[in-house]
C-alpha cells in the first residue's frame, strides 16, 4: 500500500520540481473527501460489477505468485537457522579453552569511611596496597589528592610545611615531550613531565580538560579518576569514582567533568 501510494505520488509529480504549492495541490486532490450525486454515481469504480470482478481476478493472480514465494522464504529461513546452529557448534568445538577466573564485585572499605567497589579484588587488597608498585601503587582520598596538588601549586609547600624545593616542582611539572603523539593514548600529545602531564596548547588532551589553561598539569588514576592543578587560578581538583571504567568512557567522562570545573573558574 505504501509502495503504491509513493508510486502514484511520483507519477502525479512527474519531472516537475516539487515545492510547497505543488504538494498542497496534490494533498488536496488525493485526500479530500469526494461527494457523489445521482448524476455522478456511475463514477464510483467499486459500484461497477465488472470493475469488482476485474479487481478480484487481479488479486487472485497476484496471490498465485506471492504465496509460494512466502512459503519458500519461510522454508529457506528454517534451513539457514539449522545451518548457522551447526556451524556455531563446530566453531565452539574447535575453540581453544583457556583457564580464567570470574571475579565478583567486592566491597572494600576506604580510609575516608566510604565503601568502594572494584571488578578486580586484588586492586584493593592489602597485599596490593603494601606492594608499592611505581606504576600505580598510590592510594588516597579526594580531599588528600586535592591537598597534594595544592602543595604542588605552592611550589612544594603546604601551609607551614615544605616537602619539595620550588625548582624540583618546576622541573617535574614542565613539558618534556613537546607535541610528540603518545602511542599509549591513541596518538594524543600528552606533554609529559616527570610524573604529571601538562595541558599545553594541542587540540586534544586526556583528563585535564580541553578548556584548561596551557600550564595546567595533573595525572589520572585507575578507572575514572583524575587530579590536576591550575597555576593560573590556583585551583586544584580531584575526581574519584568507586568503579573502574575503561576507555573510551573514561576519557570522555573526565574531559567533560574537568571542563565543567574550568568553566566555573573566574
Amino acid at each position: 500500500m505504501v509502495t503504491w501510494a509513493a508510486y502514484q505520488f511520483r507519477r502525479s509529480t512527474g519531472a516537475k520540481p516539487m515545492n510547497l504549492e505543488i504538494w498542497r495541490k496534490f494533498k488536496d486532490e488525493a485526500f479530500r473527501p469526494k461527494v457523489f450525486t445521482d448524476a455522478t454515481k456511475a463514477e464510483i469504480s467499486w459500484a461497477d460489477p465488472e470493475a469488482v470482478r476485474a479487481a478480484m481476478a487481479k488479486q487472485q493472480k497476484v496471490s498465485r505468485f506471492v504465496l509460494p514465494i512466502l512459503l519458500l522464504a519461510g522454508v529457506g529461513l528454517l534451513f539457514l537457522g539449522a545451518h548457522l546452529h551447526q556451524k556455531t557448534g563446530e566453531f565452539l568445538a574447535r575453540a581453544v579453552r583457556a583457564p580464567g577466573n570470574v571475579v565478583e564485585m567486592a566491597t572494600n572499605h576506604s580510609s575516608d569511611g566510604a565503601d568502594t567497589y572494584a571488578p578486580e579484588a586484588r586492586d584493593n587488597s592489602a597485599e596490593f596496597r603494601a606492594a608499592g608498585l611505581p606504576s600505580g601503587g598510590g592510594f588516597a582520598t579526594a580531599r588528600g589528592m586535592a591537598a597534594f596538588y595544592q602543595m604542588l601549586l605552592g611550589r612544594g609547600r603546604l601551609g607551614n610545611v615544605r616537602l619539595f624545593s620550588p625548582r624540583l616542582i618546576a622541573y617535574v611539572s614542565r613539558n618534556h615531550t613537546g607535541e610528540r603523539g603518545d602511542e599509549q593514548m591513541n596518538g594524543i600529545p600528552m606533554h609529559r613531565g616527570l610524573g604529571p602531564h601538562v595541558r599545553g596548547e594541542s587540540d586534544r588532551i586526556r583528563g585535564l580538560g580541553t578548556l584548561g589553561a596551557p600550564s595546567t598539569f595533573g595525572h589520572g588514576g585507575v578507572g575514572s579518576s583524575y587530579s590536576w592543578a591550575d597555576p593560573e587560578s590556583g585551583v586544584s581538583f580531584t575526581y574519584l569514582t568507586n568503579f573502574v571504567s575503561p576507555d573510551p568512557w573514561h576519557s570522555m567522562r573526565l574531559d567533560r567533568v574537568s571542563n565543567l570545573v574550568h568553566a566555573a573558574i573566574d
